[in-house]
């Protein structure tokens, strides 16, 4: 399965494949070598993590999007003092990250990590709290690529169910679909976080996201 881990070298990062092929990445200068190969068409889902308080959610969120439809490669990339989502990736992940991070959580950061080891030149950014609906994924891809955009915001509405409904959901007890929302929060009105989809090969162009926006959201608006 799976597996990653901060490399030896200081500002080095290897992760390991399902298939033991090997991608090491020298962090903020050139890669010293690259086994993931040049980018596929399809979509590589990378999901930010870190804290142990979200570990229930993350848990819940890599098995549904095990059975989206048009999901070829999922990357969980861990920003923690030391790897505590290692075995719940090598189980539900193609590929595992570990950085070492103390401070305040940097969702930026993660996802640009993320970037090298992303096989597939679309890009799903998505939260490690977010269940998809079935079909989701492959109206997104089709949506990105019909209108020729480098960035789409996937969604019109998250549901944001109650704490009672979210712990029935990751305990598999309840379908999200059956649950009442307690909020709806409608894209580019109340929300522009959570999942966007974006080509690989623009946000290589530009360098990726601006990073040092502390904790879970900013960094969309930067």
């Amino acid at each position: 399965g799976p597996g990653g881990q901060a490399c030896s070298k200081p500002g080095v990062l290897e992760c390991v494949t399902t298939d033991r092929s090997s991608c090491r990445i020298r962090v903020g200068g050139k890669a010293v070598s690259d086994g993931c190969g040049s980018p596929k068409g399809g979509i590589s889902v990378i999901i930010p993590h870190g804290g142990e308080s979200r570990f229930p959610q993350l848990a819940a969120t890599l098995p549904a999007l095990r059975q989206c439809s048009g999901v070829q490669e999922v990357i969980v990339i861990e920003l923690a003092e030391s790897p505590r989502a290692e075995q719940l990736a090598r189980r539900w992940a193609d590929k595992y990250v570990f950085a070492r991070h103390s401070a305040p959580f940097d969702r930026a950061r993660a996802l640009n990590i993320g970037l090298p080891f992303a096989a597939r030149d679309l890009l799903l950014w998505q939260d490690n709290d977010l269940v998809l609906p079935e079909g989701f994924v492959l109206r997104a891809a089709a949506e990105i690529r019909a209108r020729s955009l480098d960035f789409l915001t996937p969604y019109t509405s998250i549901r944001y169910l109650s704490k009672a409904d979210s712990t029935a959901v990751m305990k598999g007890m309840r379908r999200p679909v059956d649950c009442d929302p307690v909020n709806v929060f409608y894209s580019r009105r109340a929300i522009s976080g959570g999942a966007g989809l974006v080509r690989r090969a623009f946000v290589k162009r530009y360098g990726g996201l601006p990073e040092g926006v502390r904790g879970w959201g900013g960094e969309d608006e930067a």
